[in-house]
């Protein structure tokens, strides 16, 4: 291979797998300033056309990476359609500014190019908080769920795994979201595992991290043939079915929702008792948890966000204290209000809420306080400041 090759293979394999990189993190009305390559295969040697999509690869992948430092993956699988919708579909809009720092064709049939560009995190922030994607965890966790299963040693009723089927149907329905809805526990988990992890807290917490997930639920159903009592129809196939689950929130291992219950049902076809009786037993089982981890999750584990609140042209304490207990009255939903700070002119307060500081701004604009008009200055997801003013 000749010289020339050698380092044209080498500028090939360098320039494709490029690391990403913020160049410079600058103040929010610069955007974050990001370095990202971008190829293209060139067809009917249309270069143009080729160096247009590499474009556009790379700056979707400079807004692509300032958007992962506001949200994490499975948001991002969540909302997956969305985000691609009302985002990637108009990259242009925010980008402020961009450079094409090197291009030209790898070979042939391909053209590359690297790009710097400045990306509005701002504007950004905002939409993802507009179409709901910041908010998300306000309301449910992400679940993931795992069932050990207990069956009859029959070969076709193993195959079929009802337990996983109907438990998740009913999860679902009572209004909790499944990272994995998609996939089988036995696909996500080793033979062995799978066979062991039920009663193991660890493992199943190992396994809901490596999914993504905020809470695991996991636990065992366990189906048993009973000879049927009372009963002259030998045929008739009676199917005992026993669930038991946890929830176990993943960033501290701590329980949140222990429930269980059992049921009974006969019929010729064990298939068909089989899942009647899961049915009749997950109905149970999956309303108790599911009551247990939306009540929590929307109190004690992920009460809401904090947001900090600056007030100008507050002149005195009285007006301070009076602001902190008024913010109640102007905002929905629970809210807690912490005293920060007062200087003589500018208070700052602490509040937690199920809220963003561009949602507080458009509860509290054009309200009145006392004499006063409340005029918005400036808001953030995490930040809201506005003045007092005649």
């Amino acid at each position: 291979m000749s010289l020339m090759n050698l380092l044209r293979s080498a500028y090939t394999l360098i320039f494709l797998f490029a690391a990403v990189s913020i160049v410079n993190a600058q103040g929010s009305n610069l955007g974050k300033s990001v370095i990202r390559d971008g190829h293209a295969a060139i067809v009917d040697e249309k270069i143009a056309s080729a160096r247009k999509e590499s474009l556009n690869f790379a700056l979707r992948g400079t807004v692509e990476f300032v958007m992962e430092s506001m949200i994490e993956a499975n948001q991002r699988n969540r909302y997956a359609q969305l985000i691609e919708r009302q985002i990637f579909s108009n990259v242009f809009s925010y980008i402020l500014k961009y450079e094409v720092l090197k291009e030209g064709n790898i070979d042939e049939h391909s053209y590359a190019l690297s790009v710097k560009a400045d990306v509005d995190s701002d504007k950004l922030e905002q939409e993802l908080d507009r179409i709901g994607v910041l908010q998300y965890r306000l309301s449910s966790p992400d679940i993931v769920f795992l069932i050990t299963e207990r069956l009859p040693e029959t070969k076709l009723m193993n195959e079929v795994r009802i337990s996983e089927t109907v438990i998740r149907r009913a999860l679902i329905k009572s209004g909790l979201f499944l990272v994995n809805d998609d996939m089988r526990s036995d696909d996500v988990l080793s033979h062995e595992m799978q066979y062991t992890y039920g009663g193991d807290i660890g493992k199943a917490i190992a396994v809901g991290i490596e999914l993504g997930g905020d809470i695991v639920v996991f636990g065992i159903s366990e189906v048993k043939l009973e000879e049927p009592s009372g009963m002259k129809d030998s045929k008739m196939k009676n199917i005992r079915v026993s669930i038991e689950l946890k929830a176990v929130k993943l960033d501290n291992g701590i329980i949140l929702s222990e429930s269980s219950a059992s049921a009974v049902y006969p019929h010729p076809n064990m298939l068909i008792a089989t899942e009647r009786a899961i049915g009749k037993a997950s109905v149970k089982v999956v309303k108790k948890l599911s009551d247990d981890l939306l009540s929590r999750w929307k109190t004690e584990v992920n009460f809401g966000r904090k947001v900090t609140l600056k007030v100008s042209n507050v002149t005195n304490l009285t007006q301070f204290n009076k602001i902190k207990n008024s913010l109640k009255y102007y905002l929905t939903g629970h809210v807690e209000v912490e005293s920060r700070a007062f200087d003589g002119n500018r208070a700052e307060y602490i509040v937690t809420a199920q809220t963003t500081g561009y949602k507080m701004a458009s509860e509290l604009e054009g309200k009145k306080f006392e004499e006063f008009n409340i005029r918005i200055l400036s808001s953030s997801l995490h930040a809201l400041s506005v003045a007092l003013v005649r």
